[in-house]
């Protein structure tokens, strides 16, 4: 019997310690809620590069502040770099941005070692920038899933946002997609990855794979709430062991 609740005591630590700690964004639930006035505007993507210039839309209702950003990985439109990868045409897109006009936006695909990486480049003239962004797993497989232009610095400019989702191929778990999310935000010198808005994005919606609707509604969303969403289901996971512990001691 004193086993039996040592070992009891130990399933509840580890549910307890694996609820307050950053574990993987689970499959998309409807339980998180949005507050009152955070009605997502329908997603504008840019339009697809073409050899006639076209430009994205971008409306200011979808602006989202974000205090003390996090920028990391600046990126600067002053000389030109050479593009790594096949052009992915269905995400590259003419777009014009405030600060610098006429541009291009541009995803490529790169393929090391059988693996694919993207890489993204912004366009304007003849030079080409890089935009550098950090991999969440570098090891895995890559492919980008959805590009859109929004202000979510609230700056009243036009920020990128990218989903690239990737597979693992480790566990039970390792061929189903995860959700990276990438902001580049858009500076007077050019655009940079700011950490502090995708961690806002990923704490309000935290889904394993995500869209960009997805993305604006993480960003209006009430953390409380959402924090107190995700304690539940802790509690409930724990109520869970407990009884599958309590059938297999009676056995």
């Amino acid at each position: 019997m004193t086993r039996y609740f040592l070992f009891l005591f130990s399933i509840i630590l580890l549910i307890m310690s694996g609820c307050n700690g950053n574990s993987t964004p689970s499959e998309r639930s409807p339980t998180t809620k949005t507050t009152a006035d955070s009605e997502v505007p329908p997603v504008i993507k840019g339009v697809p590069s073409s050899s006639t210039p076209t430009t994205a839309q971008s409306t200011s209702n979808a602006s989202v502040s974000s205090a003390n950003p996090t920028l990391t990985n600046q990126s600067v439109p002053k000389k030109s770099e050479s593009i790594i990868g096949d052009i992915l045409k269905d995400q590259s897109f003419q777009v014009n941005f405030e600060n610098f006009g006429e541009s291009e936006f541009i995803s490529t695909e790169e393929k090391v070692n059988g693996k694919k990486r993207p890489h993204f480049y912004f366009k304007k003239g003849d030079s080409v920038t890089e935009l550098k962004y950090e991999y969440e797993s570098p090891e895995s497989l890559y492919y980008v899933s959805a590009v859109s232009f929004w202000d979510v610095s609230g700056d009243g400019k036009k920020d990128i946002i990218v989903i690239a989702d990737y597979t693992t191929g480790f566990g039970y778990m390792g061929a189903i997609p995860v959700s990276q999310l990438i902001i580049f935000k858009q500076t007077e010198s050019g655009f940079i990855e700011d950490h502090s808005i995708e961690d806002r994005a990923r704490s309000g919606v935290p889904y394993r794979i995500l869209t960009v609707q997805d993305v604006m509604i993480g960003l209006k969303t009430d953390l409380k709430t959402a924090y107190l969403t995700h304690g539940n289901i802790c509690i409930l996971e724990l109520i869970s062991w407990m009884a599958l512990v309590s059938l297999a001691a009676l056995r």
